[in-house]
């Protein structure tokens, strides 16, 4: 240790003539030089893991090297510091140390030189100015890991101001806190990770790929620059609510297919052109100076896009623009915009250029100063459940909408409004459609405007309006919509209007100029409120003066509405305009329901009658088959019988003031259930022996479900159910094989009514009477089989009590009669079965002929009559199963039919005698 002492001191002492070697510690980075011949080319600098080094410069010597080569740098590891003890790096195999730098912690000198940094630390978090300085020529920067404190620059300030097309590629966990100075010519940035606090480009033309890692703020100041964001990439700061990229100069473009801009988008004094299909920007993007192009088709902006000054045109195909837009052309073809669009002169939308539907909010605004518009191909009113999405036009020249629908709901500015090939313009509330008015230090010379009708000849301070096989539509359930327009031409046009025909009140269109009429054109009545069915109603719909033209109108209801009851006809006002007259037409719809339902249960007791016939022959003459009821007493039987119908019907033949037609058809579900008390008089008084007379008693309950189809527009026109008790006696005279059978039966009941036209419901009671004659002889065939032939003559009659419905309409009381020639032949047979049973099928046919049928209601004055078929052929076919003397399982089947209806029938149950 002594002699280090001793030559330590000699060097201190003599240090003015002897040359100091610095002694190599093992935690020190090294310098390597590259020598061609005698002459050092280039130094590479390394830095490992545990090693440190104060800054420097890659010169050494006293002109030995002055560090204009292609110099490499490369940190893996360890610290560059400024107050670092191990001074500046040992050069290998001299005894010079790299210089001490000028300003900064590390300078490379002239030369296309590499400086990358893969783990370690270069300066300190208290260093904030430039840290490493990359010099003249084409240079290399990279930067996988570690932490760099401070900026980078080309451009210390002791040396020219530099040339050279650098590169910077930064990935993995690379951290570079501060700024990045690019330098004056063609640059590039590559990041795929890290994070980088800021990079400026100066005037050359620039290049920017970010698909990973995090770039605080991007800056240009000029030249031709491209700028990709994808990935995972982003700009701005983490905060957001900052600029993230500006352009302060030159021609630049932008291009982002994913990642985030977390802050704004800022052009320059030139020409920008912004393309974003993915990724989110949290800001807003604004053009500033210049003829900017900005282009979304995916993705999301949080904010708005202004164009600033110049000829900005904006294209919105897709992605989601949560702001506004502020631009000179806006071309809209899908995506979402949550916003208004204001500054326009022209607009474009076309909804079918892009496969993402276009999304608008209800109520936007398009705003300029003689704008001019073309919508094609585009539903922008949305209707839907009788609503739609509104859209406000302010300061257009002209609005030419093509195949497309819009929605008024306030005052629109605008010249002029041409709708054509199949577009609906809707209208809800006061709507004024209001001429431009200029300013007169912005009016255009209107020599210029030749060929513009909407600038020259205006008649009225209004909007004219062209209506080319197209419609303006008004209805919403309110007659009080007003729609003011200029001029009005209609060309093979139609008007939807809502109309109050009890008040008189319907919507209106005011004309302010010239109303023209061409071709044929539709108005139709929507009617609102409580129509009045008694007389002819005036109501004015148009106001302005004569029509011009020589076109001309049809009046045509709503389908499935009440509309479609009434005949309308156009006339003109004394004073010009247009009134529309509502006269009721073919009320029978209305009456349809109730006339269905006051059938119905006629028939369904009917049959329910006609089973208890039959059980009471099959009864008293113990035809095979019968159930032969328990004996209550030596005279006395009971029996039960059940069933269940399916009726479709086509319909009844209405009449009604002269005018005929075919009813509504529908459909009934029948059933029915009856119990019997037979006496045998005959047996009681002792004359069996030489005829036989047979007193019964039943009583019952019905029920008949009616369903009416859908008729003429009409897609339903109501439903009924009856249900009624019923309750009749017979008597049955019998002489050997020939026998008469009368029965008189009552059935009262209570109807509930719903009509769909109507909107309303109601309830009734309802009566009925019906009498029954039959003369028979049974003929029998062998021991097993015998055939009943039977006829005889029906008379029935039904009434339904008027009543007023929920909506307050009277319907009138309704009859129901007619009288009926049968005729029934039947056969029967028995089978024993093994085990004692007695298996017994038979079949029955009917044929009925009725006359003097009436069937006749009213609806509000109106009578109708419904007329049905008078000729129907039935036939029915079942078994019973006798399981025991005082039990039996019956099951039937019954198919009915006239020109008017068919019918199917099925009769189940389980029998007991007691």
């Amino acid at each position: 240790m002594l002699w280090k002492a001793v030559v330590g001191g000699l060097c201190a002492a003599f240090a003015f003539s002897l040359p100091t070697t610095k002694v190599l510690a093992q935690e020190d980075c090294t310098a390597i030089p590259t020598i061609v011949g005698s002459e050092t080319t280039s130094v590479t600098v390394t830095c490992g893991p545990g090693e440190e080094s104060a800054g420097f410069a890659t010169s050494y010597g006293d002109g030995e090297y002055d560090g204009d080569g292609d110099d490499v740098v490369i940190i893996s590891g360890g610290q560059v510091f400024a107050n670092s003890e191990s001074g500046q790096p040992v050069v290998d195999g001299t005894s010079d140390t790299l210089h001490e730098p000028d300003l900064y912690l590390i300078e490379l000198r002239d030369g296309n030189n590499r400086f990358e940094i893969r783990s370690g630390q270069i300066g300190v978090p208290a260093d904030t100015g430039v840290t490493i300085v990359l010099g003249n020529g084409d240079d290399t920067f990279v930067a996988s890991g570690g932490t760099i404190y401070g900026g980078i620059s080309p451009e210390p300030e002791t040396f020219p101001s530099p040339d050279g097309s650098d590169a910077f590629l930064i990935s993995g966990t690379a951290y570079i806190r501060d700024k990045i100075w690019a330098g004056t010519d063609n640059n590039t940035l590559m990041m795929t990770g890290g994070y980088l606090g800021e990079i400026q480009f100066e005037d050359g033309n620039d290049n920017v790929d970010i698909s990973g890692g995090q770039l605080g703020e991007l800056i240009f100041l000029g030249g031709t620059n491209q700028v990709t964001l994808s990935g995972t990439g982003q700009i701005g700061p983490t905060e957001g609510e900052q600029p993230a990229v500006e352009f302060l100069g030159g021609t630049n473009t932008f291009t982002m297919t994913g990642g985030l801009v977390a802050g704004w988008v800022s052009g320059g004094g030139g020409t920008e052109n912004f393309r974003i299909s993915g990724g989110t920007v949290a800001g807003e993007i604004d053009g500033e100076g210049g003829d900017d192009v900005i282009d979304i088709s995916g993705g999301t902006l949080a904010g708005d896009i202004a164009g600033g000054f110049g000829f900005d045109e904006v294209a919105i195909s897709g992605g989601h623009v949560q702001g506004d837009i502020d631009a000179d052309s806006v071309l809209l073809y899908g995506g979402r915009l949550d916003g208004d669009i204001t500054g326009l002169q022209s607009l474009v939308i076309d909804d079918q250029q892009s496969t993402a539907p276009l999304v608008l909010r209800d109520g936007v605004l398009f705003s300029g100063t003689l704008a001019e518009g073309s919508i094609v191909d585009t539903d922008l009113a949305k209707v839907q459940n009788g609503s739609f999405l509104s859209q406000n036009f302010s300061g257009f020249s002209s609005l030419s909408v093509s195949n497309s629908t819009l929605g008024f709901t306030s005052s629109q500015v605008l010249d002029e409004i041409d709708l054509s090939d199949g577009s609906t313009l809707y209208v809800t509330g006061n709507v004024t459609l209001e001429e431009n008015v200029v300013p007169e230090e912005e009016e255009p010379d209107f020599s210029l405007f030749a060929s513009d009708v909407s600038v020259l000849s205006h008649t009225s301070p209004f909007a004219d309006v062209y209506l080319t096989s197209s419609s303006i539509n008004m209805i919403n359930g309110s007659p009080n919509d007003v729609l003011q327009v200029g001029d009005l031409t209609l060309q093979n046009a139609l008007l939807g209007i809502d109309v109050d025909q009890g008040a008189a009140l319907g919507d209106q269109i005011l004309v302010g100029g010239v109303f023209t009429v061409n071709g044929l054109n539709t108005i139709q009545v929507n009617l609102v409120g409580t129509p009045f069915f008694g007389a002819t109603t005036q109501i004015p719909i148009l106001a302005g003066g004569a029509p011009a033209g020589g076109g001309s109108f049809a009046i045509t209801g709503v389908p499935d509405t009440l509309s479609s009851l009434f005949n309308y006809e156009i006339v003109p006002g004394a004073a010009g305009g247009l009134f529309l007259l509502a006269t009721p037409g073919d009320l029978s719809p209305l009456g349809a329901v109730k006339a269905a339902i006051d059938a119905q249960p006629v028939m369904t007791a009917l049959d329910a009658i006609d089973s208890v016939m039959d059980d009471a022959v099959e009864w008293s003459y113990e035809l095979p088959g019968s159930l032969r009821a328990a004996q209550v007493s030596p005279t006395f039987g009971i029996f039960a019988s059940g069933q269940w119908a399916r009726v479709s019907h086509d319909g009844f033949e209405v009449s009604s003031g002269g005018i005929s037609g075919a009813g509504p058809s529908f459909t009934a579900d029948d059933f029915s259930a009856t119990i019997s008390l037979d006496w045998n008089a005959a047996k009681h008084f002792g004359f069996e022996d030489r005829y036989g007379l047979n007193i019964g008693f039943f009583g019952g309950y019905t029920s008949t479900d009616v369903s009416l189809d859908p008729f003429m527009s009409f897609t339903s026109l109501g439903s009924a159910e009856n249900e009624s008790g019923m309750f009749g006696l017979y008597g049955l005279f019998r002489k050997g094989f020939t026998y008469t059978l009368v029965s008189a039966t009552t059935f009262i009941g209570e109807t509930d009514i719903v009509n769909d036209l109507l909107g309303s419901a109601g309830s009734y009671d309802t009566t009925g009477f019906a009498m029954t004659a039959s003369l028979g002889r049974i003929y029998p065939l062998s021991d097993r089989v015998r055939f009943d032939l039977r006829g005889g003559i029906v008379g029935v009659t039904f009434t339904g009590d008027g009543f007023t419905d929920s909506a307050g309409y009277d319907f009138g009381k309704s009859r129901v009669s007619f009288g009926a020639l049968k005729f029934e032949p039947g056969i029967y047979s028995e089978h024993r079965l093994e085990n004692g049973w007695i298996l017994s099928p038979y079949a029955r046919g009917e044929m009925q002929v009725r006359f003097g049928y009436r069937n006749t209601g009213s609806f509000e004055g109106s009578e109708f009559d419904f007329d049905d078929s008078d000729v129907s052929l039935s036939l029915s076919a079942g078994l019973n199963l006798k399981t025991s003397p005082k039990s039996t399982m019956s099951a039937e089947f019954r198919g009915k039919a006239s020109s008017d209806s068919t019918t199917i029938a099925g009769k189940i149950g389980y029998k007991v005698a007691f």
